[in-house]
């Protein structure tokens, strides 16, 4: 029977063609689906090399069901077109997308003191699989439509040795794919980054069952796995959004980005840094904690805090600590802030003009004092169990030191910082201050109220 007589067939058997049509609507819907929802996770967060590395994954997969219906399925295997030798080149192009958008999500979380280098080398044994995949089914063509290809249809098949051929590689890289999914959950890493691995490592086998199960129940498997991964991944960027959110409170917004798309660790590598540093705290507290009640006196610290966040917030700069009613501020760390000292200075004066206006407002007898200095400092991450970033340099000490020597509403800034700043009208020059742990005196310049 010729090519096209196995297609159309002849009148008698021209009815059956919408049953045909209507078997393999299913995969083809699936295809529509995972590359739509590459679609929106792309143009959601595109800036993200994680996520182009998950939105190549889902194109792939559709494109490799796509493939196998329209041009492996619908074809007896001797007269398939030269089209078809995509569909295995599409379903490696996944498991290769796939694994390294794992490991990108791998290598965010902390690893504390477990060995990662075998959890690290399972993706790179499943990305080789999927490459000997590739090969064996561009080679083999009309063998894999044939013998692999809706085997499950024939358990039979299944005794095939050329069945094996393709099913081997397959299945090697897919269960070096969920083998380091789950090593990496051994990390207890955060709850939106355990839902997305999770979601991935029962999802991934279902997809695959699609290419060997016969229709209708290759698009089912292939549907409820995608239908798993996109729940965990609408689950992860709702939990990423509430972080998102939190994080902003206490970083900066372009650090709390960073944070979410490359991961803690890229954020908080350990360098050195030119940095202005802010520090304040208020004047008369000691005696009004003493005269106030305690839930009283939290509410007080609640909107100092709010104002401090709320003016680094616009300046670009990051909370490094709160200690009672002092904060120390960074402006250059973990990312570079042009122009740091004159947002420093403009930081300082936010921070004193807020800060007045809300005790003022509630009739509140606090004053803020604040210094602000400059240099390089070194900064990045300490511990193992609980991390925690830290900065440490000169610039630090100072800042606190002249924070320590501010009055009520003064703002004593060094002459490190003054030399930065092109516009000298609003400073007064202060007194040289012998600060504990600097051999020399210290020069000191006042803001002035603008």
């Amino acid at each position: 029977m010729s090519t096209q007589e196995w297609l159309c067939g002849d009148s008698e058997q021209m009815p059956a063609a919408p049953v045909i049509q209507a078997i393999d609507s299913g995969p083809l819907i699936c295809a529509i689906i995972a590359i739509g929802m590459s679609i929106a996770f792309l143009v959601a967060d595109h800036k993200s090399r994680t996520t182009r590395y998950l939105a190549a994954f889902l194109v792939c997969i559709g494109g490799s069901i796509y493939f196998n219906v329209t041009f492996v399925r619908a074809f007896p295997p001797e007269a398939m077109p030269w089209v078809s030798h995509l569909a295995p080149l599409l379903t490696s192009l996944s498991l290769i997308f796939g694994a390294q958008w794992i490991l990108r999500i791998r290598r965010m979380v902390p690893a504390g003191s477990l060995r990662t280098r075998f959890g690290d080398l399972q993706f790179r044994l499943a990305q080789g699989f999927a490459l000997i995949y590739a090969v064996v089914g561009v080679s083999l063509n009309e063998a894999r439509a044939g013998m692999f290809i809706g085997a499950f249809q024939n358990l039979q098949g299944l005794r095939q040795v050329e069945f094996w051929y393709f099913a081997t590689p397959l299945l090697f890289s897919l269960l070096c794919i969920i083998d380091g999914t789950l090593i990496t959950l051994r990390r207890h890493p955060d709850r939106p980054e355990a839902v997305r691995l999770l979601g991935i490592a029962l999802a991934a086998p279902l997809i695959a069952s699609g290419l060997v199960l016969p229709a209708p129940w290759a698009a089912y498997g292939s549907a409820v796995g995608q239908m798993i991964f996109l729940i965990a991944a609408v689950q992860y960027h709702v939990l990423q959004g509430q972080r998102g959110q939190f994080l902003k409170r206490f970083l900066s917004p372009s650090v709390a980005e960073l944070v979410r798309r490359e991961g803690l660790g890229m954020a908080m590598q350990q360098q050195k840094l030119p940095i202005a540093v802010v520090a304040c705290d208020l004047r008369g507290y000691t005696r009004f904690a003493q005269e106030r009640d305690s839930g009283e006196v939290i509410a007080v610290l609640q909107q100092f805090y709010d104002e401090v966040g709320a003016a680094a917030a616009g300046h670009g700069a990051t909370i490094k600590d709160y200690a009672g009613d002092g904060v120390l501020l960074l402006l250059g760390a973990p990312l570079p802030v042009a122009h740091h000292a004159q947002h420093a200075v403009k930081l300082a004066a936010s921070i004193r003009q807020r800060c007045e206006q809300a005790f003022a407002q509630q009739g509140i007898e606090l004053g803020i004092g604040v210094g602000v200095a400059s240099g390089t400092v070194s900064v990045g991450v300490i511990g193992r169990e609980r991390l925690e970033y830290v900065a440490v340099g000169q610039a630090i000490n100072l800042a606190a030191r002249l924070c320590q020597c501010a009055g009520p509403g003064e703002i004593l800034v060094d002459e490190a910082t003054l030399e930065q700043l092109e516009d000298h009208s609003h400073f007064v020059a202060g007194e040289k201050l012998s600060l504990k742990g600097f051999a020399e005196q210290v020069g000191t310049w006042q803001l002035a109220g603008v």
